[in-house]
């Protein structure tokens, strides 16, 4: 977005999905309002239909962070496909992977003429740049390896839904593992099987119980511990060595906030393992070796 001149203003989340809180939208808006842009987080889409409806209202686009949400649907549209652009991240630890990259989709034909302007150096043709741009051209060896994972994201994700279902059932009894809230509406692409860590029920914080577990032999994800508006690009103005886009902007955006449900959850969340390819037995190690971890956690 800052690449873009836009500048960025941020909605509260949703306490129980960790998705944009549709809530706060009308906090956020102003005359120059462009977009709204959900993160379907963890895999769980946000709440697009009101969403949609206020993008409508106040003629907004809605731009879908879909990068951990490969498959997902919202009430059987998938993610990506409801709003006006969707964003997907193709690294390698997503739920498909070329290597590097991505990829945009829209239905609208100028944003996808813009897009492949500027995807290649702002150029219209051979001979023009007609606006700025980049070289984000994905390779054909790339292409090629995300053709064939195409054709295996249903296979992961239902690999990753089974494992993420028997972690939340088997941990279901512990009560400083909160799991994340699945509303029976979407499809999950469970990028992460995430758990938000009871700080005060197990005396420990996300990132305490991730480095004992990673100790452990468990590769859980531990991420987010600073909410976006304590970045130092956005507290501090710097988008290019300057505060533009900021001093283009005629509103005043103090990202001295305090925004309460990120503020109750930043630094809690962590992900159990759920990769397609773990066996059976590396399965019931993560299953086993968090439990053992609650029994030593317990006592201290």
């Amino acid at each position: 977005m800052v690449h873009q001149a836009g500048v960025p203003v941020f909605a509260d989340i949703d306490r129980e999905l960790y998705t944009l809180d549709h809530t706060d939208l009308e906090r956020c808006l102003s005359d120059e309002t462009f977009a709204i842009m959900p993160v379907h987080l963890y895999g769980h889409p946000a709440e697009m239909d009101e969403i949609r409806a206020f993008a409508d209202e106040h003629d907004l686009y809605v731009i879908e962070d879909a990068a951990q949400a490969h498959g997902a649907s919202y009430k059987n549209d998938i993610v990506g496909s409801i709003g006006d652009v969707g964003c997907f991240s193709f690294y390698a630890t997503k739920n498909i992977t070329t290597g590097e990259g991505g990829i945009v989709t829209t239905d609208n034909d100028a944003v996808a003429e813009q897009l492949r302007m500027l995807r290649s150096h702002g150029m219209a043709n051979r001979d023009q740049h007609v606006t700025l741009g980049y070289n984000y051209r994905m390779s054909e060896l790339n292409g090629a390896i995300g053709t064939a994972q195409i054709d295996r994201l249903n296979r992961f994700n239902e690999r990753r839904k089974e494992i993420s279902g028997r972690l939340l059932d088997a941990l279901d009894d512990l009560n400083w593992l909160q799991p994340a809230t699945v509303r029976d509406y979407v499809e999950h692409a469970y990028f992460w099987a995430p758990f938000e860590v009871q700080t005060e029920k197990i005396g420990m914080s996300g990132k305490e119980v991730w480095e004992n577990l990673r100790e452990q032999g468990v590769e859980t994800r531990h991420r987010y511990n600073d909410p976006l508006y304590d970045q130092p690009v956005f507290a501090r103005h710097r988008g290019f060595n300057s505060d533009f886009p900021w001093s283009a902007n005629p509103n005043d955006h103090d990202y001295d906030l305090s925004l309460p449900n990120v503020e109750a959850v930043v630094g809690s969340m962590i992900g159990l393992p759920n990769h397609p390819n773990l066996t059976e037995e590396e399965i019931q190690y993560v299953i086993e070796t968090v439990r053992e971890f609650d029994t030593v956690a317990q006592v201290r």
